[in-house]
């Protein structure tokens, strides 16, 4: 009964992150918080009070795991299923599409959750392994990109040979490598637990885009009688977030299953080696100096919306990969705790703040004010982390209450059209799993 209450909150948990992520921030920013959603209660039901205590290891490790397949565009993929009546109507090559970038989100997902419970052990990867390996990550992308991804020219229509686009300039060539790099290394070292983690996460990765897309289908169109499937409850159901929620929920459901399969066994094996000797830390020179300098780096994304900036508009947006998610990627499994926290809490604060006044509030009247209050946020969020070490419920209720007010302070009406049912599920679902953070530890 245990093992079914702790596969549900996780499932809940990725479906509750989602649904958030694609209400506020979309890409790889956005897919942080399933990411880290799904470490954070992984470790809290590790059954290791040790991990528990220092679950932003697992959460900052989700949220860089979950990231990377925010690279990759796929509306325009959904588009082939959803446009019934439109020329780029493809059921199969949207499906097709959808499979091929969930298996690659989830299964890297998966892959980078798993290896942080072995790395942290100490016992399967090489320190100097962990630091080339992701410092290799982006040159790794550009040359999956390069293989499967090119040639791309919209404007000369010359697209490559598999495109599961209209237009959008696909990378799922650069995650198809990635993911195959990381997986070899983890068989090299015989990490089967990295593996057997990314291997699910791209099964139930793969099923969750299926249904969910589905279930969109259905719910977006009216049926041969001309009624919709909901009925009168249509206009207040929101068919995206359905599908959200449901890929997120298959996902969750995926992972939290072999979690618990694994307890008595590969789990069992690195939570021993962790509970006898700590979690391993091979540089313990520097830590905070590190994980400071990353943190404030990754300040300076602010500058890509100056405007004699908007040119390099690119090139920040391979920059903000290499600070948010492989750079710190490092320190983190290596044993640096500073850095876990910074990326599990104050980064996504600064990520959630970023969206709302420099995207979504660019040309909103009182730009300025809000800049100045989201400053502070993050500014309250730092000290807050430099004076005390943060319980799991303090970021479960940033994760939640901030993202919600986040989400819902452009906005003039919280409870207009399809808002109506999301904003009430998003406090259940945040109630829930805070409830569940007070008394999992």
């Amino acid at each position: 009964m245990k093992s079914i209450f702790i596969v549900f909150v996780i499932s809940l948990a990725v479906s509750y992150g989602w649904g958030m992520r694609g209400a506020l921030i979309g890409g790889e920013k956005g897919a942080a918080l399933p990411g880290a959603l799904l470490g954070m209660f992984l470790a809290l039901f590790s059954g290791s009070a040790y991990i528990a205590e220092r679950f932003y290891f697992f959460a900052a490790a989700g949220a860089i795991g979950m990231a990377y397949g925010g690279f990759e565009p796929y509306a325009q993929t959904m588009g082939f299923i959803l446009h019934r009546d439109g020329k780029d109507f493809n059921r199969k090559k949207g499906y097709l599409g959808l499979i091929l970038k969930g298996m690659l989100w989830f299964g890297i997902a998966g892959e980078i959750v798993g290896m942080a419970f072995s790395a942290l052990s100490g016992k399967y990867y090489p320190a100097l392994q962990i630091v080339v390996l992701f410092l290799a990550v982006p040159f790794i992308q550009a040359i999956g990109v390069r293989i499967f991804n090119k040639p791309y020219n919209p404007k000369e229509k010359v697209f490559p040979k598999l495109y599961l686009s209209l237009t959008s300039r696909e990378e799922w060539g650069g995650n198809l490598l990635m993911l195959i790099v990381f997986i070899a290394i983890s068989i090299i070292n015989k990490d089967f637990y990295a593996v057997g983690f990314s291997l699910v996460g791209m099964v139930s990765g793969a099923i969750g885009w299926v249904i969910g897309i589905f279930f969109y289908d259905v719910q977006v169109h009216p049926m041969k009688n001309g009624k919709y499937i909901l009925g009168k409850f249509h206009k207040y159901i929101d068919g995206w977030k359905i599908m959200e929620y449901t890929l997120g929920a298959a996902g969750g459901l995926g992972f939290g299953i072999f979690f618990e399969a694994t307890k008595g066994t590969m789990l069992k094996e690195r939570l021993d080696v962790i509970n006898a000797h700590g979690f391993w830390n091979p540089y313990p020179q520097h830590q905070a100096l590190i994980a400071w300098v990353l943190f404030a780096v990754s300040l300076l994304a602010v500058f890509q919306y100056v405007k004699r900036m908007e040119k390099y508009g690119r090139a920040f947006e391979i920059f903000e990969r290499v600070i948010f998610f492989a750079l710190p990627a490092i320190p983190i499994f290596l044993g640096n705790g500073i850095s876990a926290q910074l990326l599990a809490f104050s980064s996504i604060v600064f990520l959630a703040g970023q969206q709302v006044v420099f995207d979504r509030g660019e040309h909103h009247p009182k730009k300025k004010m809000l800049a100045v209050i989201y400053a502070i946020v993050l500014i309250i969020s730092v000290i807050l982390q430099i004076a005390f070490e943060l319980p799991p419920v303090a970021y479960m209720l940033m994760y939640w209450i901030y993202y919600i007010i986040a989400d819902n302070c452009l906005r003039k009406n919280w409870f207009e059209g399809s808002l109506r049912t999301v904003v009430p599920c998003f406090i259940v679902q945040g109630i829930i799993l805070t409830l569940v953070t007070l008394f999992a530890v």
